[in-house]
């Protein structure tokens, strides 16, 4: 691509998703290539500011949606992204050197949203959400726990989430079914999860790769039925890169 290309691709797309946070109240970090970098609740105080962010996983799809539209007409490539939101305590406040400074988000809640974006794409999903923002999921969402994760650099599990609309049958079909599939894994009944992930696999859902969340846990299934698992065992995947 050309530069002009690549600039007019990144304006779009940038602007799009932009716009799309902060009708949900957001406060734009930064941009880093083609990511954004947001956060809720400073500089001002927001209630039910978990359920904004968790609306805002569908105003910015529907905007990149017709961003895609409008990219593919001009000949550009269209884009996909993935999203992760982590609720939790962050240092606030204007940051860097005497010359230039910026307003900024820093802590490990920061860092573990950075880790869940990269998961999406281990996942097949469009979105990755920690437990502590699914608390406060809106009536027209459902959360589905996909993995009890370790993300790198941290040592403690947390429960890893994907979210979909109420109103989105066919992800709620794949949900209800790849629970029971994770529910059979939890439980050691190998052959009763396979059955069930066979099913999930061919499943189409927009929003959810199926063949990819289905081929993760026939992975993990093939490892499992061969390891002498400790008594404590509870399924937690431990991630050993960023994405």
């Amino acid at each position: 691509m050309t530069p002009e290309d690549v600039v007019q691709l990144l304006n779009g797309y940038l602007g799009a998703v932009s716009d799309a946070l902060i009708a949900e109240g957001a406060t734009i970090d930064k941009y880093i290539g083609d990511a954004v970098m947001a956060f809720w609740n400073a500089p001002i105080i927001h209630e039910g500011h978990r359920a904004r962010a968790l609306t805002a996983i569908f105003g910015i799809e529907k905007a990149l949606a017709s961003t895609n539209a409008e990219l593919e007409a001009a000949g550009l490539p269209s884009v996909g992204i993935g999203i992760g939101i982590n609720t939790g305590p962050a240092f606030v406040g204007l940051m860097g050197s005497r010359d230039r400074l910026s307003y900024t988000c820093v802590g490990d809640s920061v860092t573990q949203a950075a880790r869940f974006e990269g998961l999406t794409r281990i996942y097949g999903t469009g979105n990755c959400v920690g437990e502590d923002t699914v608390s406060d999921l809106p009536d027209t969402m459902r959360a589905v726990e996909l993995d009890r994760v370790v993300v790198k650099g941290r040592s403690t599990p947390v429960a890893l989430f994907t979210v979909y609309k109420a109103a989105d049958s066919a992800f709620a079909d794949a949900a209800e079914l790849f629970a029971g599939a994770r529910g059979a894994y939890l439980a050691q009944d190998w052959d009763r999860s396979a059955e069930a992930l066979d099913r999930l696999a061919g499943m189409t859902v927009e929003g959810l790769d199926t063949a990819i969340l289905a081929n993760l846990y026939e992975a993990r299934l093939v490892r499992m039925r061969e390891a002498e698992l400790p008594a404590d065992w509870d399924g937690t995947f431990i991630a050993d890169s960023k994405r």
